[in-house]
């Protein structure tokens, strides 16, 4: 008879989540909390960047929700949205029908690295007037 392998509970995805970040970014606030797991902090995608301060909140099975809270992603122009963003300072870092995160992927590995890459081409986007360097396929919350 096949071994079958033993069901990890959700609990200790967070507790290895929750370590992997403390290593990561000491700056980061992390806190595990009936099941959810929220991330504080700051990034700077490069020298000549803005610092951003984000809030990750992140329940296993779920996408992590990214939020940046300082400052405002905003357009260069009011009538031109910002690319690749979900809702107001929510920016969209990968394409969820693809499985590029789920419980089995630190969020210190993928979802850190790709905020500050999706700030990066922001502050490009911003200072070109709208061209968007970053590549990618924008998921509707909708769809």
């Amino acid at each position: 008879m096949p071994h079958k392998p033993k069901k990890i509970p959700n609990i200790v995805y967070l507790a290895n989540q929750s370590k992997s970040l403390k290593s990561y970014g000491r700056n980061y606030k992390v806190k595990n909390y009936k099941k959810i797991l929220t991330v504080e902090g700051n990034i700077k995608p490069t020298a000549l960047c803005s610092e951003y301060t984000f809030k990750i909140i992140y329940k296993v099975n779920c996408r992590p929700k990214v939020l940046i809270t300082h400052p405002e992603i905003i357009s260069f122009d009011d009538n031109i949205p910002v690319p690749h963003i979900y809702g107001k300072n929510m920016p969209c870092l990968f394409y969820p029908d693809y499985d590029e995160f789920n419980k089995d992927k630190m969020i210190s590995d993928t979802i850190i690295p790709w905020l500050s890459l999706w700030l990066y081409y922001y502050e490009v986007w911003f200072a070109t007037g709208g061209e968007w360097l970053g590549g990618g396929i924008h998921y509707s919350a909708e769809e």
